[in-house]
């Protein structure tokens, strides 16, 4: 795969400087001043990479990893051997379940459908070796300037609120301040388009979503929704993926909410269909015999 060069220049854009993740991998972050600019500058990467598949992360900020959920907060060998135990534990025993293996026409004999089951809980929140990203850069946007805030009662809800910063907000802020930003963080992965929206190489396993569920699974289609992982069952990686990373993008917050406005289709509402309209959620949720084991557990959301 081929990252954007520092180098380029495209219309309304500038470069920033280079960021450079935990791994050792250099990207370059390009400054966005117009959408002309933001569609140039993925255009282009779609352009020099004709043989990948470019997906997207909305970032409130940026990280210096590209680690998946499961090893935010792992810093032991013991740690992650447990952590792993945990998410395989109810990956197999969900499969076995007669009644929501058939649901979600899943098979505990297939290969595949274990990788496809991971994604679905990723999805809908529970900690995995998956990352959530998209094939539609203005959902990814959204993602950027809403922040997922975690509000624990008797239950933990998450609720997303907009970064999105009035005019005397703004005059307080100093220029280079990070609340002024967000961040889309460019993916390249190999995609062969196999069976079930699921293709896996020799680095990676990529899934769409929206070819792997029954539509009654219907966030990953309000969302565009893609999972991808890296392809090891090495017990001590990190499953970073900050080496298929080819590029960020830094834009203000205040543009974006201008680019986005108010309509619905970017809205909490339809990107995180309750459980009324989403059945596939619906089901989760309803089987905390299968996923809530108390660490993990399937996310609830104040609309």
């Amino acid at each position: 795969m081929k990252v954007i060069q520092a180098t380029m220049t495209f219309q309304d854009s500038l470069f920033n400087r280079l960021h450079t993740f935990s791994e050792g991998y250099s990207v370059p972050i390009f400054d966005i001043f117009s959408f002309n600019g933001l569609n140039q500058v993925i255009g282009y990467a779609k352009y020099i990479n004709p043989d990948k598949k470019i997906l997207y992360r909305g970032e409130c900020k940026l990280h210096d990893s590209m680690r998946p959920s499961i090893n935010h907060t792992i810093s032991s060998q013991r740690a992650r051997d447990k952590a792993n135990r945990r998410i395989n534990k109810m990956i197999t025993d969900a499969l076995s379940d007669d009644i929501f293996s058939r649901y979600i026409r899943l098979s505990k004999t297939n290969a595949q459908d274990r990788f496809i089951l991971e994604s679905v809980l990723q999805h809908y929140g529970i900690s995995t070796h998956c990352i959530d990203v998209v094939d539609n850069h203005w959902v990814a946007l959204w993602f950027g300037q809403n922040k997922c805030i975690k509000r624990k009662m008797l239950n933990t809800y998450f609720q997303y609120q907009s970064r999105k910063k009035n005019f005397y907000e703004l005059i307080d802020i100093p220029k280079n301040d990070e609340e002024l930003y967000q961040y889309v963080v460019l993916i390249a992965t190999e995609y062969s388009n196999e069976s079930n929206g699921i293709s896996i190489t020799d680095n990676t396993i990529t899934i769409d979503l929206r070819s792997a569920l029954p539509s009654t699974f219907l966030r990953p289609h309000a969302q565009h929704g893609w999972i991808i992982r890296k392809n090891t069952h090495s017990p001590d990686d990190n499953y970073d993926l900050s080496e298929n990373v080819i590029c960020i993008l830094r834009i203000r917050t205040d543009l974006v909410a201008e680019w986005l406005g108010n309509g619905k289709l970017l809205s909490v509402e339809n990107l995180f269909p309750s459980p009324a309209f989403d059945q596939g959620y619906d089901v989760l949720l309803s089987r905390t015999d299968l996923f809530d084991d108390t660490v993990n557990a399937i996310a609830k959301y104040i609309y």
